[in-house]
């Protein structure tokens, strides 16, 4: 069994510490495994007992940036994340997607599939850059005189992180 709850309030972090606890006791006594999703550095999550009541923990590494442009995973921000779960119990989720945010709104990033932003840049003959620092692909363009930044992962980004997560 998988468990993946998402947007959980920190108030609520020893409750779910509790409900694997009991999960993991009822499941393992019919030998079935026991695993959980989470996010990097979130305090809703008790890390060091959580990894007592589960098998393994997916460490979902993607959404760095979500609400404000950014990378979507940056090499620093991942790599310091992936010291967070033992080796031996984790499993590297990673992203292969993307965020378009338009410089004037006060929402988050529109979420794009890799293929929607390498349609919209043949499409608009615009130039993929790339982030030395963040080692994450993003296009600047402008949509009726509208700024907008689109931060996404790609072939790239994912050998870069598959080699960190396997070294």
């Amino acid at each position: 069994i998988n468990i993946d709850f998402e947007n959980l309030h920190k108030n609520d972090r020893d409750k779910l510490t509790t409900f694997m606890k009991k999960l993991y006791s009822t499941f393992h006594a019919d030998g079935l495994m026991v695993t959980i999703d989470v996010p990097p550095e979130n305090p809703a999550f008790d890390y060091i007992n959580l990894e007592k009541y589960c098998d393994r923990m997916m460490l979902m590494l993607y959404d760095e940036n979500y609400i404000n442009p950014g990378p979507i995973a940056s090499s620093s921000w991942f790599e310091d994340a992936l010291s967070s779960i033992p080796k031996d119990k984790l499993i590297a989720s990673l992203g292969n997607y993307g965020y378009d945010w338009d410089w004037e709104s006060q929402q988050g990033g529109k979420a794009v599939s890799f293929e929607e932003v390498m349609r919209m840049a043949d499409k608009a003959n615009l130039k993929v850059q790339w982030d030395d620092m963040s080692k994450n692909p993003y296009i600047r363009y402008k949509d009726n005189n509208k700024s907008h930044e689109l931060w996404f992962l790609d072939s790239a980004t994912f050998y870069n992180q598959w080699k960190m997560t396997v070294s």
